[in-house]
């Protein structure tokens, strides 16, 4: 598949690089396009052990607008618009039903320029934050999935998982964009009916995301600002719960039979 690209920001965070690129190497992706929004020079190491270059580096404080115009400037370099383009973020494992190549081909001879998937959040047997571990997989540390993103955070949790790269994405990889204006296409909560049955995994909600929560809280970011009020109605949960109450049936949680082996 040498017309599909994945473009990728890594951040401080880059626990999970090593199995994202095991899972999307797996999957047949070949291309990574990938972006460093960090100093530290271990993600450097890391991808040359896949034999990838990091595409471009960046060491201001994380914008989401910042991330969304570097990735669209990457894109247009790397890139010819009949390309795919495989959006993910370094917690987010895609499943494809019938193969990634075959949902390509499939698109291909249809005259499809885009897919969709839903966030399942992925939680721990207890609700529990747990610390993730090397030496177990994410599908062990994370047996169970929800929607939380949807129901708690009330969220998008609409991903737009691969498109042609003609096609504009805009922030958090949830809507296209319009050529001219930039201006975010409505969004739509059902996906697309040819992109039933992909899943998006979000292996999100571990210990140290209460970290990650505490500095994104004190990002001065326009861009980011809906984006808080969704990471203060989880910390109001958790300090009620002490983690995720796996009992409310507003999130849907149960045990995840896609094991996701990685």
């Amino acid at each position: 598949m040498d017309n599909l690209f994945l473009i990728v920001t890594v951040g401080p965070d880059y626990r999970l690089l090593p199995r994202f690129l095991r899972w999307y190497t797996a999957l047949g992706v070949r291309n990574f396009l990938v972006i460093l929004n960090t100093q530290d020079t271990s993600p450097i190491h890391i991808l040359r052990g896949y034999g990838i270059t990091a595409q471009h580096s960046w060491y201001d404080p994380f914008s989401e607008q910042a991330k969304q115009l570097r990735e669209r400037n990457i894109l247009l370099k790397c890139c010819s618009d009949e390309d795919w383009v495989l959006y993910a973020d370094l917690d987010e494992f895609q499943y494809y039903p019938f193969g990634l190549k075959n949902h390509i081909s499939y698109c291909t001879e249809n005259g499809i320029d885009f897919l969709e998937g839903h966030l399942i959040d992925r939680i721990s047997k207890t609700g529990e934050l747990i610390d993730i571990v090397e030496d177990r997989t994410l599908g062990e540390q994370f047996p169970l999935g929800g929607l939380l993103t949807k129901n708690l955070l009330k969220a998008w949790d609409k991903k737009i998982v691969l498109a042609k790269a003609k096609l504009t994405v805009g922030g958090g990889h949830h809507v296209f964009l319009e050529d001219t204006t930039h201006k975010p296409l409505p969004y739509k909560t059902t996906v697309s009916k040819h992109s039933l049955g992909i899943e998006v995994h979000h292996f999100k909600w571990d210990k140290k995301i209460l970290l990650r929560f505490k500095d994104y809280l004190n990002l001065k970011d326009s861009s980011l600002q809906y984006w808080q009020k969704e990471i203060l109605r989880f910390l109001k949960h958790y300090t009620k719960y002490h983690g995720v109450n796996i009992k409310d049936k507003r999130f849907c949680i149960s045990d995840v039979k896609k094991f996701i082996n990685i």
